[in-house]
């Protein structure tokens, strides 16, 4: 067992005080203990527990590192460390702040300080995301089938949330309408179904009244609304699912009205719809309708669709290329005329095909940024108003005709030019919102063969004919893109009008 250091310094302080010379057998003893201090591990581990102990390092400090039973000093800076998470080769703090947390940086490969909040608002696109991302709350409607088998009875199938925030359920559950009635002539009435937070479902009438005047009933406290439906006179009814319990009436609105009933209308206009052009607003109206087979009556006239959308620019015009006015196949080409009017106004007619100018709107669907007001009841048939553009309905599936045009030939729609009065100045193409699919003609007359350009880096290539000085010519043209998109050859050909 070796000796412990204080007994190894009695052992000493005996030697010296016996007056005895230190033999060579003393001396063995001595330095046999001494060796044995140092080699035991027993007697290591009460040396190293004497060192004063430190939680942290420093710049220039030097470790006592054991491998093998061998003892070692290293520079601390071969760890990578100074005494600070900063002095690590991999990391990067700066300006440090309470509460950051240490984020990895895959584009420089370190580790860098970043505060915890910003990791979920400054990395880019996340904050947008979050902005844009609405997570439903409160009540709110899932789903929702109303089935009429009647005038006064029906069944519903629905989910919502209610404003407890607990899932009700109900399946082909009984309603009963119209307990007070059907409309009076001419009245139109709205009723809601609606969903209680017991996971009751009931029906609450609204008030009749015309076209311009009818409403949909706002809900009891409470409860949500997982239908509506419009009630004619003769029975009819038309139900429409609202998407969540915050639906407006104007983005669902079902209304009825018509045009009046005029005798000699052939070719004459009745204005159905007139509003007023918001900054950038995007309009849509789709509209089922039914013409009589004798002015009057509707029975078995079948019905048709008209599909409008325009959107005005922020001077409150009409884009032309935005414009898309489309009835259903078996309807008349040019039926509907969408018109911007002076004043920043836009209005819809219809214009009469046939003796009696008679035309029932049955269905109405448009988007919030027209009010129901805004729809004409029982217009009468006159003239086309003055007005400062004018775009006319196309059946669908039939190829639509060119529009008249001014300015440098573009290539937004089938366009035609010069064919009230010749062109007789150069052409010069116009590229903006160009497509492939819209050709341009020309009719043009000079005594001076005209030069054709385009825009920058578009190829201008002609396809064949010569221009003839001082009669007619009639020039066509396309466009060509790449797969990119972009625009790179426009052709055009040349022939003789006559």
């Amino acid at each position: 067992m070796a000796l412990t250091k204080a007994q190894l310094e009695s052992l000493k302080n005996a030697l010296l005080a016996s007056g005895r010379p230190i033999n060579a057998a003393s001396h063995r003893e001595f330095v046999q203990n001494v060796i044995d201090e140092m080699y035991d591990a027993q007697s290591r581990g009460n040396l190293l527990a004497g060192v004063q102990a430190d939680g942290t390092t420093a710049g220039g400090d030097t470790l006592l590192l054991i491998r093998a039973g061998q003892a070692f000093l290293v520079p601390v800076s071969l760890f990578g460390v100074d005494g600070t998470l900063a002095g690590l080769s991999d990391v990067v703090i700066v300006d440090e702040q309470a509460g950051d947390v240490v984020s990895y940086d895959a584009v420089d490969g370190v580790w860098k300080n970043v505060s915890f909040t910003g990791l979920f608002v400054t990395p880019a696109g996340l904050s947008a995301a979050l902005e844009t991302l609405q997570l439903p709350e409160g009540a709110r409607l899932v789903s929702a089938e109303l089935i009429l088998t009647s005038s006064t009875a029906g069944t519903i199938s629905a989910q919502w949330v209610d404003f407890l925030g607990q899932t009700e359920t109900v399946t082909n559950a009984a309603l009963t309408f119209n307990g007070a009635g059907l409309p009076a002539a001419d009245n139109f009435r709205f009723d809601i179904v609606q969903g209680s937070n017991a996971g009751a479902v009931t029906v609450k009438q609204g008030v009749e009244a015309n076209a311009a005047g009818v409403v949909v009933p706002a809900p009891d406290a409470d409860n949500l609304v997982l239908s509506v439906v419009l009630w004619t006179e003769d029975g009819t009814a038309e139900v429409t699912q609202p998407g969540d319990a915050n639906v407006l009436q104007n983005d669902f609105s079902v209304v009825r009205f018509g045009t009046k009933v005029d005798p000699n209308t052939t070719g004459k206009f009745a204005k159905i719809f007139e509003t007023d052009l918001g900054l950038s607003g995007s309009y849509a109206i789709t509209i089922v309708y039914a013409e009589p087979r004798n002015g009057v009556n509707f029975d078995g006239s079948g019905a048709q669709e008209l599909r409008l959308s325009f959107t005005a620019d922020t001077s409150r015009v009409i884009i032309p290329q935005t414009v898309q006015i489309v009835t259903s196949q078996g309807s008349a080409a040019g039926e509907f005329v969408l018109y911007q009017l002076a004043g920043n106004r836009a209005a819809v007619y219809h214009k009469s095909n046939h003796f009696w100018g008679r035309i029932q709107f049955r269905v109405v669907f448009q988007n919030s940024a027209i009010p129901l007001t805004d729809f004409v009841n029982n217009s009468p048939y006159a003239a086309a108003p003055a007005v400062l553009a004018t775009y006319s309905s196309v059946v669908e599936g039939a190829e639509s005709d060119f529009t008249v045009s001014t300015g440098n030939p573009k290539f937004d729609v089938p366009r035609k030019y010069g064919f009230t009065t010749a062109l007789t100045g150069n052409i010069v193409f116009d590229g903006t919102d160009a497509k492939e699919s819209a050709m341009i003609k020309i009719l043009h007359n000079s005594g001076t063969i005209p030069t054709f350009s385009g825009p920058g880096g578009v190829t201008l290539r002609s396809e064949g004919g010569a221009y003839t000085i001082s009669v007619d010519n009639i020039i066509y043209a396309v466009c060509h893109k790449n797969d990119a998109g972009t625009l790179t050859l426009i052709s055009y050909s040349i022939t003789k009008a006559n």
